[in-house]
C-alpha cells in the first residue's frame, strides 16, 4: 500500500491478470503491463472498484480513460463514482512483519516521539539508538511510558514473558499472586531501563520524560511526530519485538482510518492521564526523605 503524489495505487496483481486476458499478444500486454506495474498492492479490491478509486484520487483523465478502456468499464460510470466516499475509503493501514520494520520511521522523526510499552526490556538499546539517530538532525521531545513498579501489572507481564516457553504451566502463571520478590525484581528492572534511557538520550534531546502508568498494559504504541503510528497488542506467551504490528500514517489516511487515528491519539492522552512523571516522583521522594 502506498501513495505517490496524492494517488493511491490499487491491486496490481488483479489488474494485470485481467489486462493479460484482454491483450492481443505478448507485445500488447507488455506495453500495458509497463504502465500498470507502477501500481502498488492494495488487498481485497476487484479491478472495477480499483479503477473507481483511481478516479476518486484524481488520476489524470487520459490515464484513467486508458485503464477504463482496458477493463471495459465505462468512463462515465467511473467519473460518477468519484464522489462516492464508500469507494475511496479503503484503509491505508499497513502490517509490519515485526517492530524492527519501523526503524526508519523512528530514526526520521523531526519533532516528537512517544513510546508506550509494558517495559522496554528487550529492545531498549534498539529504540534509544534510533531516537539518538533522529536527534542528530533535530531537537526532539521524547516521552516514554512504562507499567508502574508500584502496581502488579508490570511484574505480571514480566513473569509471563519470562516463562512463556512453558505454556503448559499457564494457569499457575496467572493464578498465583505476584510475590513481593517479583515486585521488587520488576522495580529494579524498571530502574535499570530508565537509567539506560536517560544515560543514552538525556543530553541529546530537547526534552526527555519517562512516565510510569498505573493501569493495566493494553496496547503498545510508538507515535512519531503525532502523525505516524506504529502499534500492536501485547501477545500472550510471546514478546513484542519479533511480533507483527500495524502502521498508519495520518498523511495518507482515508476516511475509514480517521476513527482509528482518533482512538490511537485518545489512547496516548488517556495513558498520560493515568501516568506519573518519574522526575517529579523522585523529587517528591527526595523531599520526603529529607523531612
Amino acid at each position: 500500500m502506498g501513495e505517490r503524489k496524492g494517488l493511491v495505487w490499487p491491486n496490481v496483481a488483479r489488474i494485470i491478470e485481467l489486462l493479460k486476458e484482454k491483450a492481443q499478444d505478448d507485445a500488447d500486454f507488455a506495453s500495458v503491463k509497463s504502465d500498470v506495474e507502477k501500481l502498488e498492492r492494495l488487498t481485497g479490491l476487484d479491478p472495477r472498484t480499483a479503477v473507481k478509486i483511481l478516479a476518486g484520487k484524481r488520476v489524470q483523465a487520459a490515464k484513467l480513460e486508458e485503464v477504463a478502456n482496458e477493463l471495459n468499464v465505462p468512463l462515465e460510470e467511473i467519473e460518477e463514482s468519484a464522489s462516492n466516499p464508500t469507494l475511496s475509503s479503503a484503509s491505508q493501514m499497513q502490517v509490519f512483519e515485526n517492530w524492527k520494520e519501523s526503524a526508519k520511521l523512528i530514526a526520521a522523526a523531526r519533532n516528537s516521539i512517544v513510546v508506550i510499552d509494558s517495559i522496554l526490556f528487550l529492545d531498549v538499546e534498539w529504540i534509544t539508538d534510533l531516537i539518538a539517530q533522529a536527534a542528530h538532525a533535530t531537537e526532539l521531545e521524547v516521552s516514554i511510558y512504562m507499567a508502574s513498579p508500584s502496581k502488579a501489572f508490570g511484574a505480571q507481564r514480566f513473569r509471563e514473558m519470562e516463562e512463556m516457553e512453558d505454556s503448559s504451566n499457564a494457569i499457575a502463571i496467572f493464578q498465583d499472586e505476584v510475590s513481593v520478590k517479583e515486585l521488587k525484581g520488576y522495580e529494579s528492572l524498571f530502574d535499570k531501563v530508565e537509567s539506560r534511557i536517560r544515560q543514552q538520550l538525556g543530553r541529546r534531546l530537547k526534552t526527555l520524560k519517562v512516565f510510569e502508568y498505573l493501569c493495566m498494559p493494553s496496547i503498545r504504541i510508538i507515535a512519531i511526530d503525532s502523525a505516524r503510528f506504529v502499534f500492536g497488542f501485547f501477545p500472550l506467551f510471546d514478546r513484542n519485538p519479533n511480533f507483527p504490528c500495524f502502521f498508519l500514517d495520518e498523511e495518507s489516511a482515508t476516511d475509514r482510518d480517521a476513527a482509528l487515528l482518533e482512538k490511537l491519539a485518545n489512547q496516548i492522552r488517556n495513558t498520560e492521564t493515568v501516568s506519573i512523571d518519574r522526575s517529579r516522583l523522585k523529587n517528591i521522594n527526595q523531599k520526603t526523605i529529607r523531612k
